[in-house]
């Protein structure tokens, strides 16, 4: 829904779609119409209009992230514990990502993954991003290294899992990690094309011969449809949101 002119008590004002409460402005008077315009892009927050915002419980806002396939750098192998730890996510460096047909400059703050390290063995590890060639699962993640964030997997004893330990080991297969982030947990500026992510969770661990992905794309089916790739997706062209990002740093300073 698009913000909408309306009057009321016979003034002239800015509301959200057709059943926002409509906010008067005295007319001419340029701050007041900006002022009137921004309670109406608060409302629709409120409502739950852009990504990560409303009354949507936490979980519900997660399972609307979509997942995004990130490179990650595998650190060492250890055949007698069967673990591989990879350095899922680096802190503070900016990499050039294609995200919905454009180039954003994309990174991850301190911090963004805090909080995962009490969730140990609930992010599964499998080949090549498909769920169905589980190969393990993360049973230690270390949030605030230096490097990053760290995560100690520990391949299951099959034959693909034994074939993924021999091949990471010989450099043959690579990691990568699937991750979600909610609207509300980043910055995205139009005007640089930076994307600053604050907020993230854990999807999974892959090991793929190709784990370069530079796209951010959906891996799983959540409503039913087929899986989308984010490149076929529009670019992000939201005036209203980028008002309303702009309205709620300013209230942050």
């Amino acid at each position: 829904m698009p913000l909408k002119r309306c009057e009321t008590d016979g003034r002239p004002g800015w509301k959200w779609g057709e059943q926002g409460r409509c906010y008067p402005y005295t007319k001419g008077d340029e701050s007041s119409e900006t002022a009137a315009r921004k309670k109406a892009l608060a409302q629709a927050a409120a409502m739950g209009e852009f990504d990560g915002t409303g009354n949507r419980s936490q979980d519900e806002q997660v399972l609307m992230a979509p997942i995004e396939l990130r490179a990650s750098s595998v650190a060492g192998v250890n055949f007698a514990q069967r673990i591989i730890e990879i350095v899922a996510m680096p802190y503070g460096e900016t990499a050039v990502v294609e995200y919905r047909g454009e180039l954003w400059n994309e990174s991850f703050e301190p911090g963004a993954f805090d909080g995962i390290e009490k969730r140990p063995n609930r992010v599964r590890a499998n080949r090549d991003h498909d769920k169905t060639r589980t190969v393990g699962k993360v049973v230690k993640f270390w949030p605030s290294r230096k490097e990053g964030l760290v995560a100690e997997v520990r391949i299951s004893q099959t034959l693909l899992g034994d074939e993924t330990l021999a091949l990471t080991d010989d450099e043959v297969l690579g990691a990568s990690v699937g991750f979600g982030v909610r609207g509300r947990d980043q910055e995205l500026d139009r005007a640089t094309h930076r994307r600053r992510v604050m907020r993230a969770f854990m999807d999974h661990l892959a090991f793929t011969p190709d784990p370069a992905y530079t796209s951010a794309m959906p891996i799983g089916v959540r409503d039913g449809a087929s899986p989308v790739s984010a490149l076929d997706l529009p670019p992000l062209i939201t005036p209203e949101a980028d008002e309303l990002n702009a309205y709620l740093r300013s209230r942050r300073h």
